[in-house]
């Protein structure tokens, strides 16, 4: 389950989170973190964008398995990542 943090602070811009899952999906990769700062679309809001150690996020969304960071690369499970919220 992932930690929500946007839903005790909405200005957050970054923070530290650990990989727990990253799998290739197509020509993507889904990747889940313990904890967020990207708000997932749904209800017709928009997801938020920026990236997790760099690489681009290019949707988040929540299914069945969780709060998914979508990425056009893969990041490392079990590492500890930096989260930057694209924030313009």
């Amino acid at each position: 389950m992932t930690e929500k943090l946007y839903d005790r602070d909405a200005y957050l811009r970054e923070c530290d989170a650990l990989v727990t899952k990253c799998e290739k999906e197509g020509e993507n990769y889904k990747i889940y973190l313990d904890k967020t700062i990207f708000f997932a679309r749904g209800g017709g809001q928009l997801a938020d964008m920026g990236t997790i150690d760099g690489v681009e996020i290019i949707d988040v969304y929540e299914d069945k398995t969780g709060h998914v960071h979508l990425t056009n690369a893969p990041v490392e499970e079990g590492k500890t990542v930096k989260c930057l919220l694209d924030w313009d």
